[in-house]
């Protein structure tokens, strides 16, 4: 599907966005990896939907963005992108950190949204289930853990990644460990959850080592309305590994 990179002016914030496809609108939050370009999970949703995936301010090409340095001031500014911008009301889906991020848009404003997908959220705390600090891991090491599939994880060490590529993982980094400065979960977010109540699907992988799946029970009894969908032999990245499962998944709720 033909799709464009292209930016978009936010009260004078420029914000970097690929985008392509026709239908009711989709708009996608990526996690710590930062915005990847256009993926296979965006070329699928494309076939019946416009897929809008942003780059956070202060992540990746944004770098510069420096005032975005709490989850909170990214929510509030994707609010006001909502509210002042021709996206309108969108189906908003979020991973890992991005979930997190579309948690917290609706929270603030669930009017500006047809519906939820949380791909494997990050965002909670629970004592009784650490979550480890993969800003500590090297590459490859992350690699093998985000993925299930040991073999999805070499066929991407097999492609060294290039210089742009390499910086472009320097400043996702830094804009990681600038929102975490205060850790990288908001301790009253499982109470706000409570007043979403738009249609809402959370999913997991079965082999979540980055947010691990022990979270999941935890964001269905915040959100008792949500769907939740547990992906077998899956890592931490279900539109990845598992995108026929994902698909079929949310399908139903972005048809509405």
């Amino acid at each position: 599907m033909k799709h464009v990179e292209t930016y978009m002016d936010v009260a004078g914030i420029p914000l970097r966005l690929v985008r392509g496809g026709q239908g009711s609108r989709v708009l996608f939050l990526h996690g710590a990896a930062g915005l990847q370009g256009w993926v296979p999970f965006f070329e699928a949703l494309s076939a019946s939907h416009e897929v809008v995936a942003t780059e956070h301010p202060g992540f990746g090409l944004s770098h510069a963005q420096t005032w975005a340095d709490t989850m909170a001031k990214l929510a509030d500014f994707y609010v006001s992108v909502l509210k002042n911008s021709e996206l309108g009301k969108v189906h908003l889906i979020g991973s890992s950190l991005g979930g997190w991020l579309a948690s917290e848009i609706a929270i603030r404003d669930q009017s500006l949204l047809r519906s939820l997908v949380l791909l494997a959220p990050a965002g909670m705390n629970s004592p009784e289930i650490p979550v480890p600090d993969f800003s500590s891991w090297s590459y490859p090491e992350l690699m093998r853990q985000v993925f299930a599939d040991p073999k999805i994880a070499e066929q991407v060490l097999s492609q060294p990644l290039s210089a742009a590529q390499q910086e472009l993982r320097a400043n996702n980094g830094i804009a990681v460990a600038r929102l975490g400065r205060a850790g990288l979960h908001n301790p009253a977010l499982a109470q706000s959850l409570s007043t979403v109540k738009i249609a809402t699907t959370i999913i997991w992988g079965d082999t979540d080592r980055v947010t691990p799946t022990e979270y999941a029970p935890l964001w269905k009894h915040a959100m008792p309305h949500a769907r939740l969908h547990i992906i077998p032999q899956c890592g931490h990245l279900p539109q990845v590994e598992r995108l026929p499962n994902v698909l079929e998944a949310i399908g139903p709720q972005l048809a509405d």
